[in-house]
């Protein structure tokens, strides 16, 4: 459930007193220590069968590994821990190695099971092991505790059980060439791993779940810088334009008819907002917003103040229901929420964050009980405890100062930028100074003094 961890980052921001960070890195390096995470081929698996994270259900789900996208990269700009920035690379070539249809969109998950055995196609004995390690067998088996007898049913799921530190001093290597003799198995441990007979992949492109895969990727690229990522957001970004959304009407499932359910809206809408915070094209804002107004039209509860599952046009159900508890996926009522609010505050639409409002303080004593099972509404809660800063980068260099504030770790924040007029209400009234891109920090639709210096500007934040 990557929102419990994503809400104690947004709380440790919100309160760092509560010394969450160490806690919360402890358990986010033991996910990417263990089994549940591939250390040959990156991604991860649905879950773990054990308390240490070794044995995993091996079915790997797009939404596990978008939110998870998310989430190490959010901690990787609260950390700067080289070792998240390389499980975000490996998990996204995996993503466009054994996900990504020719289309652009993402395939919705691969299968445990291969030769009727679950997790064989992953499975390592210690002979096949040293077949591809060589004369690194022992540095191999001690890294990934890659056992004669096996360390799970008579064979061996790869994890770490060591620092790489004590690797290298136990084998008297430096740090570097420890990396590197690990790199260079890792690579042919995969095009070895290639030769087996595949789990079954479900070819379905779901919109809710191509939703949080690409927030995670935009989530990477803030974090990364790297270019590569942006442009896998952009393919994917286009997708969903163009293949799933019928006449302005988000689709379920690509190539068939079904609308989407609030999951999908919710989603898709989140991805929306991000793609606009981290590229500025000011269309995925458009688009949104067209979404939540459909939301508000066919799927709103005002006497619940919540959204129903399904649209008013879907088939009549026994009872509609609406989405609320925060599981494997965040409800879609905690998503609109957080999607509500941040709109609001980037379009100035009043109503939109009061609805925002009025959603969590539904929620508000159950989410003290019961914050496990409500963590993205508490992520929410994060932001309404106090004023929300926007953020303005108006000049010919708003990219590059974009580029470097989103790199930053503030969670609490909406971010618009531009380099020539705009209609949106963030950007009206914006100029340079003398010639200089200036950012403007504001609250609540007041303005600090603009500056042109983005270490100045973050003072600016951080006297809040």
């Amino acid at each position: 459930m990557p929102s419990q961890w994503s809400f104690l980052i947004d709380l440790a921001y919100l309160n760092p007193t509560l010394n969450i960070q160490p806690h919360l890195e402890f358990t986010l390096n033991k996910i990417i220590d263990g089994g549940i995470y591939d250390q040959i081929g990156g991604g991860f698996s649905r879950y773990s069968v054990d308390e240490f994270w070794h044995v995993p259900h091996f079915e790997k789900m797009l939404y596990d590994n978008g939110q998870l996208l998310s989430l190490y990269a959010k901690a990787y700009k609260m950390s700067s821990n080289e070792r998240y920035a390389s499980v975000i690379d490996e998990t996204i070539q995996w993503l466009i190695r054994e996900m990504l249809d020719d289309s652009g969109g993402f395939y919705a998950a691969l299968d445990a099971d291969s030769e009727g055995e679950e997790g064989k196609f992953y499975v390592w004995t210690y002979d096949e092991m040293k077949e591809v390690a060589g004369e690194h067998t022992a540095l191999i088996a001690a890294y990934y505790d890659i056992q004669e007898k096996g360390n799970w049913e008579s064979t061996n799921i790869p994890r770490m059980l060591h620092s790489e530190d004590d690797i290298a001093t136990q084998f008297g290597l430096e740090l570097v060439t420890l990396q590197s003799i690990i790199t260079q198995f890792k690579q042919r441990a995969l095009l070895k791993r290639a030769e087996r007979i595949r789990p079954g992949l479900d070819n379905k492109i779901i919109s809710g779940w191509n939703g949080l895969t690409l927030t995670g990727i935009l989530e990477a690229y803030q974090a990364t810088g790297k270019t590569t990522y942006l442009t896998l957001a952009k393919r994917n970004y286009d997708f969903i334009l163009k293949n799933l959304l019928k006449d302005g009407t988000l689709i379920h499932v690509a190539n068939l008819s079904t609308q989407g359910f609030a999951e999908d809206y919710a989603a898709i809408i989140q991805a929306l907002i991000k793609y606009y915070e981290t590229t500025f094209d000011e269309e995925a804002l458009r688009v949104a917003d067209d979404l939540t107004l459909q939301m508000n039209e066919q799927y709103y509860d005002p006497q619940e103040k919540l959204f129903y599952f399904t649209s008013i046009h879907a088939e009549n159900l026994i009872a509609r229901k609406n989405d609320l508890f925060d599981n494997v996926i965040p409800s879609s009522n905690s998503m609109m929420a957080e999607n509500l609010l941040k709109l609001g505050l980037h379009l100035d639409n009043e109503p939109y964050k009061k609805q925002a409002l009025d959603m969590v303080n539904q929620v508000g004593a159950m989410m003290a009980q019961e914050t496990s099972y409500l963590s993205q509404w508490a992520s929410v809660a994060t932001l309404l405890v106090k004023p929300i800063p926007e953020i303005v980068i108006f000049g010919d260099d708003y990219q590059e100062v974009t580029t470097a504030l989103n790199a930053l770790h503030i969670p609490r924040k909406v971010v618009a930028a531009s380099a020539i007029e705009s209609d949106l209400p963030l950007l009206q009234y914006k100029t340079e100074i003398n010639g200089k891109t200036a950012i403007y920090v504001c609250y609540n639709k007041t303005c600090k003094l603009p500056v042109t210096d983005l270490d100045v500007a973050l003072t600016q934040i951080s006297s809040e």
